[in-house]
C-alpha cells in the first residue's frame, strides 16, 4: 500500500515538472525578445518599449516574469547590463514587492546593482521599496551595504547604510552588523565605522568566525597609521603633514547627499561626517603663488594634487584614532580571559610586529594588564616582540615605563630574555630596507647593544632552553650575515682601492710635469707666479693626498680580521673616508687637469669651455652612484639614533 502511494507520487511530481517546464519554455519563446532586448540594447527605453506594446494585456507579467534559466527578471538583466534608464523605466512599470525577486545567485535587483556601482539604479529601487536594502543575498547572506564596502563602493555603501541602519541589530542579524563593522573598517568609511560603534559600542569586542574582530582588521591595515604610512615621506611632505591641520567634529548623524554618478568628486566631498574641516598652510601658499607668479601650471598641479592626497592621509589618520579610542573603551573592564578571547592580544601582538606605535600606546593605556599577557604558543611579550621584529619606536617606549627591569627579565617559552630576541636574526623585510650587507650586519649590533642597555647585567650571560647565552645565539643567527658583510665589504674596497692608486700615480707624475718649463739658471717654473698654476700646483697636492688616504682607508678595509664589533663603526667609518677621499680626488684631479687647460689655452675659450663642462661628467657619475651609499654610511654611523632614550613616562 505505502509503495503504491509513493509510486503514484513520484509520477504525480514528474508530470508536475514536465507541465512547468512546458509552460516555462513557452514563455521564453514568448518573451526572449524582451530579455534580449534589455540585455543587449545600449540603454534604449524605446526599443524595449516597442516590444511591450505587442503585448498590451501582459505588460506587467512581461516585467515580472522570471527568466527559465536564470531565474532573473528583465530588471536583474538591464542591471547587470548597465543600462541605467532601462532599469529606471523597469522600476516604474514593477510592484512594489516584485522588486524582492531573487535570481539563481539569491541576488536582488538592488544586490545585482551594487555589484556594478552604479548609485543611481540603487537609489530609484530603494525609493520605491525602502523594505529591500534589509534583504540579505548572495551565498553568504549580506546585506547589500556590506556587499557596497566589500567591493569598494563607499559612496553607494554611505547612501544605502542611511537607509539600512533602521533594520540593523546585532541582536537580530549578528553576522551582517559584524560584517559591516569589519568591512567599514578595512574600506576606510570612517563614517559607518564610527556611527556604527557609537550605536552598538560591543561590536568592538564580538568575534566573527570569517572576519575576526574589529581590533585584528585595524592591526592588519598599517597604512591607516601615521607610524607606519609615513615612513617613506621626504622631508616637504613631512613638513606639510606635521603643519597640516585636520579638524572634524565626530558625529552620530551621517550626512548623506548623492547627486549624478558623473560628478563623482562632489559626491565623495558630501558624503562626509558633519563638521570636517582642513586646512594646510603651505597649499595656501602654492594657490597664492599661482595667482600671482607665472609657475607652470603643470609643476603647481601635481604639487597641489600630491598635497591633497596628504591631506586625505592625515585626516584618515585622525579619524582612525578617534575610532581606536572609541573600541578601547570597552576594553577597560576586561580581565585577562576576555582579552584573550575577543582578539585585542592577538591584535596588539599582530600591530607591534607592524610597528604601529598608536595601536600599541592607545591600547595598553586603556588596559595595563595586556603588557604581561603572552602569546600562547611562543610565550613571547609585546616588547619581545617588538625587539624580535626590529621596531625601534616601540622598543623605546619601554624607557616610560615604571616596571622597566620587571618587563626586560621576562622569558619566553623557550627561557629567551628580550637580549635573547636582539640575537636573533632580523626579518628580511627589515633588513632589505637597509644598502648592504655590512650595514644590515652594523644595525643588527646597534639594537644588541641597545637593548643590551636595558637589561640588568646578570641577564646578559643567563642561557636558554638551547643553553645559549644572548652573544652566542647572536653570533650563530649572524654568522651568513657576518660573511656576507666582509665579502661587501672587500669587493668594494678592492674595486675602489684601483682608481685611487691610479689617481695617486698620475698627480705624482703630474707634480713633476710643469706646464710652461722650467728657468735654466735656477730651476724655477716659469709661470710661477700664475693664478692658473697656483691652482694647478694647489690641486694636484689634493687629489695626490686625498687619493692616498682613500687608498690607505681601502687597504685598512682589506687587511680588516672583521670581528663582529668592527662592523659596528670602524669598518664604516674606514669606507666612508675612502669613499670621500675619493671623491675629492677626483674633483681635484679634474680641477687640475682644467688648469692646465686654462694656461695652454689662454683666450680661446672656444676650446676650454666645452672641455671643462664635459670634465665635470666624471664627478657627477660619482656622485649619483656613490653619494647615496655614502649618505647611508654616514647616517647611520654618526647619524641621530633610532632610538629615543629619553622618552617621557606614558604608564
Amino acid at each position: 500500500m505505502e509503495t503504491n502511494y509513493l509510486h503514484l507520487k513520484n509520477t504525480i511530481d514528474k508530470e508536475f515538472e514536465f507541465c512547468y517546464s512546458v509552460v516555462l519554455q513557452k514563455k521564453k519563446f514568448e518573451f526572449e525578445d524582451f530579455f534580449e532586448a534589455v540585455r543587449n540594447i545600449k540603454d534604449n527605453w524605446r526599443i524595449v518599449k516597442d516590444i511591450l506594446t505587442k503585448h498590451p494585456q501582459e505588460d506587467e507579467e512581461i516585467v515580472v516574469t522570471q527568466h527559465p534559466g536564470t531565474k532573473e527578471t528583465g530588471l536583474h538583466v538591464a542591471v547587470t547590463a548597465g543600462n541605467e534608464n532601462i532599469v529606471k523605466e523597469l522600476v516604474k512599470l514593477m510592484p512594489k514587492d516584485k522588486l524582492e525577486i531573487k535570481g539563481t545567485d539569491e541576488l536582488t535587483a538592488l544586490g545585482e546593482a551594487v555589484l556594478t556601482g552604479n548609485t543611481n539604479m540603487a537609489i530609484c529601487m530603494v525609493e520605491k521599496n525602502k523594505k529591500i536594502v534589509s534583504i540579505a543575498g548572495g551565498f553568504n547572506k549580506l546585506l547589500p551595504v556590506v556587499d557596497a564596502l566589500s567591493y569598494g563602493y563607499n559612496d553607494m555603501a554611505d547612501y544605502l547604510y542611511s537607509k539600512t541602519k533602521q533594520y540593523l541589530s546585532p541582536e537580530d542579524d549578528f553576522n551582517n552588523a559584524a560584517a559591516l563593522l569589519y568591512w567599514s573598517i578595512d574600506a576606510k568609511d570612517y563614517d559607518i565605522a564610527w556611527d556604527m560603534l557609537c550605536r552598538f559600542p560591543r561590536l568592538a569586542i564580538t568575534v566573527h568566525e570569517d572576519y575576526g574582530s574589529p581590533f585584528c582588521t585595524l592591526a592588519e591595515n598599517p597604512a591607516m597609521f601615521r607610524s607606519t604610512s609615513t615612513r617613506g615621506f621626504n622631508f616637504w611632505q613631512r613638513w606639510i603633514y606635521n603643519h597640516g591641520r585636520s579638524k572634524y567634529a565626530a558625529t552620530n548623524d551621517i550626512y548623506i547627499n548623492v547627486p549624478n554618478q558623473e560628478d563623482s568628486q562632489t559626491s565623495r566631498k558630501n558624503i562626509c561626517c558633519t563638521g570636517t574641516y582642513f586646512y594646510f598652510k603651505f597649499g595656501q601658499v602654492l594657490a597664492y603663488n599661482y595667482f600671482e607668479y607665472p609657475f607652470p601650471p603643470n609643476l603647481v598641479l601635481r604639487l597641489l594634487l600630491r598635497i591633497e592626497h596628504i591631506h586625505k592621509m592625515k585626516y584618515g589618520h585622525d579619524r582612525t584614532n578617534e575610532i581606536l579610542k572609541k573600541m578601547c573603551e570597552e576594553i577597560k573592564p576586561l580581565d585577562d580571559d576576555e582579552l584573550k578571547k575577543s582578539l585585542v592580544v592577538d591584535a596588539l601582538r599582530t600591530a607591534t610586529a607592524n610597528g604601529m606605535i598608536e595601536f600599541f600606546v592607545t591600547l595598553i593605556q586603556a588596559n595595563p594588564e595586556l603588557l604581561w599577557l603572552n602569546d600562547k604558543n611562543t610565550g613571547r611579550y609585546l616588547f619581545m616582540i617588538a625587539v624580535e621584529h626590529r621596531q625601534p619606536k616601540i622598543f623605546s617606549h619601554i624607557h616610560g615605563l615604571k616596571s622597566k627591569q620587571a618587563i626586560a627579565a621576562l622569558r619566553d617559552s623557550s627561557d629567551n630574555n628580550l637580549l635573547h630576541m636582539a640575537g636573533l636574526l632580523a626579518p628580511s623585510s627589515q633588513l632589505s630596507s637597509i644598502a648592504g650587507p655590512a650595514l644590515q650586519m652594523q644595525r643588527e649590533l646597534q639594537w644588541f647593544e641597545e637593548v643590551k642597555k636595558v637589561i640588568s647585567p646578570s641577564l646578559k650571560e643567563v642561557r636558554n632552553a638551547d643553553d645559549e647565552t644572548p652573544q652566542e645565539l647572536f653570533t650563530e643567527s649572524h654568522k651568513d650575515l657576518k660573511e656576507k658583510g666582509e665579502k661587501w665589504m672587500k669587493d668594494t674596497a678592492q674595486s675602489c682601492t684601483v682608481p685611487a692608486a691610479l689617481i695617486v700615480t698620475i698627480m705624482f707624475a703630474a707634480a713633476f710635469t710643469v706646464p710652461g718649463g722650467l728657468i735654466q739658471d735656477t730651476g724655477r717654473p716659469l709661470l710661477l707666479h700664475d693664478k692658473f698654476f697656483r691652482l694647478f700646483i694647489i690641486s694636484d697636492a689634493v687629489s695626490l693626498f686625498s687619493s692616498a688616504i682613500s687608498m690607505i682607508m681601502f687597504l685598512g678595509i682589506l687587511s680588516s680580521p672583521y670581528r663582529e664589533a668592527d662592523f659596528l663603526r670602524s669598518l664604516p667609518t674606514k669606507l666612508m673616508i675612502g669613499l670621500f677621499t675619493l671623491f675629492l680626488s677626483i674633483v681635484a684631479m679634474m680641477i687640475c687637469f682644467s688648469a692646465v687647460l686654462l694656461i695652454l689655452f689662454d683666450g680661446e675659450s672656444w676650446v676650454i669651455f666645452p672641455i671643462i663642462l664635459s670634465s665635470s661628467l666624471p664627478i657627477t657619475l660619482y656622485l649619483f652612484m656613490q653619494f647615496g651609499l655614502l649618505f647611508e654610511i654616514f647616517k647611520s654611523t654618526y647619524g641621530s639614533s633610532i632610538f629615543e632614550k629619553n622618552h617621557s613616562r606614558w604608564l
